[in-house]
């Protein structure tokens, strides 16, 4: 039978319209406890003292966790070969990248005890200048990263020469802001030790097998002794294709405590625990002949990444392989490194910010 033309029915189309659908923070084990996030309040320094004694007398308080108690992590090798989330591992020094960091972690009975003792914590912090977070003022910091996916630059023929003896020419710049994922879901994590040793993971994720690599790099545990169930999600876009500092801490915390743990970021928080898509400074430079004819085009793009890693929107690709110009094509790609957490993929991941550009300077063209 042709599938083409005929109504099939989602597998999963019944439970989610009728509620029976099951997501990540609807899990409930017996015994379970839940933790709360404190992150820093500066972008730039580090903490010098944390004062957690009323958080630790708080009512229903399990464990406080900062950078002088945490257990010890292996460093996480990056490559954008292979997306797994940002290197920079949460609470194992006194170090401040962003703002938003996690500089400590509540575990409590009830997820109200953990975030209100969380607010009793006191910390000092010696911040340090300058904290950058806009690309427009760091633009001349721009460099060629050594970590990339693809070639940073192309060039086919002599593109400015061809524009420069073009008749008709335009340069023009053009920037797009940062974009952030916010599906229905937060992210959330469940995180469930038994006495065998073996951990497993109730995750948001678009990506359960990657979630478990980086768990198992990170707390050197087998990937055979770890789980990963992700049985309904929520919306993703490309976030939740990459592993980030909630789900560690939440396999973490339930080790030390010994319960089921349940760690979910808030709406605030999915601005600054989880990536975002880049935003990008985009110089189009064209140039063509009066009957319309491309001559050359020059695309050049820089996107801001995080002080640890080096992600690069390759938003000039598609000058690459959408257009031909009869002098030549040339396009460049370079990061600035900044005060904020590391970005990530966001559908449509490169194509639309560099459509936007390009498309926008064709009509100018024109």
């Amino acid at each position: 039978m042709n599938a083409v033309g005929q109504p099939i029915s989602r597998v999963d189309g019944r439970l989610k319209v009728t509620g029976g659908a099951r997501y990540t923070a609807d899990i409930a084990p017996d015994a379970i406890v839940h933790a709360a996030i404190v992150y820093s309040t500066i972008a730039n320094g580090r903490t010098v003292s944390i004062d957690t004694a009323a958080a630790e007398n708080a009512p229903g308080v399990l464990a406080v966790l900062t950078h002088r108690n945490m257990p010890r992590m292996k460093t996480l090798p990056w490559s954008h070969l292979r997306p797994q989330g940002q290197t920079y591992l949460p609470l194992q020094d006194d170090q401040v990248h962003y703002a938003g960091q996690p500089i400590g972690l509540v575990v409590a009975a009830t997820l109200d005890q953990a975030t209100y003792a969380g607010t009793l914590i006191k910390v000092d912090y010696e911040a340090h200048q300058p904290a950058v977070f806009e690309l427009r003022t760091a633009n001349e910091d721009a460099i060629e990263p050594s970590l990339r996916m693809w070639p940073l630059s192309s060039s086919v023929g002599d593109a400015d020469k061809a524009i420069a003896a073009a008749e008709v020419k335009i340069e023009q710049t053009y920037t797009l802001p940062n974009r952030h994922h916010n599906p229905m879901e937060p992210h959330v994590t469940l995180a469930v030790w038994d006495h065998a040793g073996t951990l497993t993971l109730y995750d948001s994720t678009q990506m359960v097998v990657g979630t478990r690599k980086v768990v198992a790099l990170a707390l050197g545990v087998a990937e055979d002794k770890i789980n990963v169930v992700c049985e309904f999600l929520g919306g993703g876009f490309g976030g939740k294709a990459w592993s980030w500092p909630h789900t560690l801490l939440a396999a973490i915390a339930a080790k030390v405590v010994n319960r089921p743990v349940r760690l979910q970021l808030t709406r605030a928080q999915m601005y600054s625990m989880v990536g975002h898509q880049a935003a990008t400074v985009q110089t189009v430079s064209l140039g063509a002949n009066r009957d319309g004819k491309l001559a050359g085009i020059r695309h050049d793009s820089v996107n801001p990444t995080s002080v640890f890693d080096d992600y690069v929107e390759y938003a000039a690709m598609v000058s690459r392989h959408l257009w031909r110009a009869s002098g030549g094509i040339a396009t460049s790609h370079k990061v600035v490194h900044v005060n904020r957490n590391t970005p990530v993929t966001l559908r449509a991941p490169m194509e639309a910010q560099g459509h936007f550009a390009l498309e926008c300077a064709m009509d100018e063209l024109d």
